[in-house]
């Protein structure tokens, strides 16, 4: 597989295919999240000279796009703010890559840049994505849910269960009081096996949570299961 890289296209349309012009990710797929930029952040980077002494201050980060190997399958394409002016157009920006013993995905964007929701998205699918249809040796005797990690935390956490068999599930954070603080997950239908999702220490209005012992509920019709975890900030 070889690679085009951003930091080799200089000079006049430095604009036209760099993040700052990256207008979205498309997928190949319609069950692949679609992803775009978090407009908030900064984009611009200064290099240190030991670093990259070429490359310009206030440089917008790389993007690159790839040239796939034939049995890898593209899933990403680039698309620009300026369509007819990039040479990244249209280019695989995401590709996946199955051999007989691994699995692999490569991207050429960096998901701190993305919108949180689409990167967590993103990370959801290629997980959860793996285990739609496992076999039944593989699935638990009943519903598991793991401890959250990391435990403590002081900026997000991975909190994964399992279900033995497709069920409507809700996934929430209660502070130590039992008040609600957000909802992960509300009442969807989901397949049997693993399943992983990430709590960012924020509440349902967006705000982030103080210092303190949460507790995470998974319920179900049948059963419900609850776990501690501690967040410092």
């Amino acid at each position: 597989m070889s690679y085009i890289f951003f930091t080799n296209y200089i000079a006049n349309n430095i604009f036209n295919d760099s993040t700052i012009s990256f207008s979205y990710a498309a997928p190949t797929d319609l069950a692949i999240p679609r992803i775009e930029l978090d407009t908030s952040v900064d984009y611009f980077v200064n290099f240190p000279p030991e670093i990259n002494s070429s490359a310009p201050l206030d440089c917008p980060f790389n993007i690159a796009t790839f040239t796939p190997h034939e049995s890898s399958e593209i899933i990403y394409r680039f698309k620009s703010t300026y369509p007819d002016e990039s040479i990244f157009e249209d280019k695989p920006i995401g590709i996946k890559t199955e051999t007989k013993n691994s699995l692999s995905y490569l991207f050429g964007f960096h998901l701190y840049y993305m919108q949180k929701q689409d990167a967590i998205e993103l990370i959801d699918y290629i997980y959860n994505s793996q285990s739609e249809n496992p076999q039944p040796e593989q699935l638990p005797s009943s519903i598991q849910l793991t401890q959250n990690y990391p435990n403590p935390f002081n900026s997000s956490t991975s909190i994964e269960f399992a279900l033995n068999k497709s069920v409507s599930v809700s996934l929430s954070v209660y502070n130590i009081l039992g008040q609600k603080v957000t909802t992960i997950i509300d009442n969807q239908v989901m397949a049997a096996g693993n399943h992983l999702y990430f709590w960012d220490a924020k509440n349902d209005a967006g705000k982030d949570v103080s210092t303190g012992i949460y507790l995470y509920r998974l319920e179900t019709r049948e059963q419900n299961i609850s776990k501690k975890m501690v967040f410092l900030k």
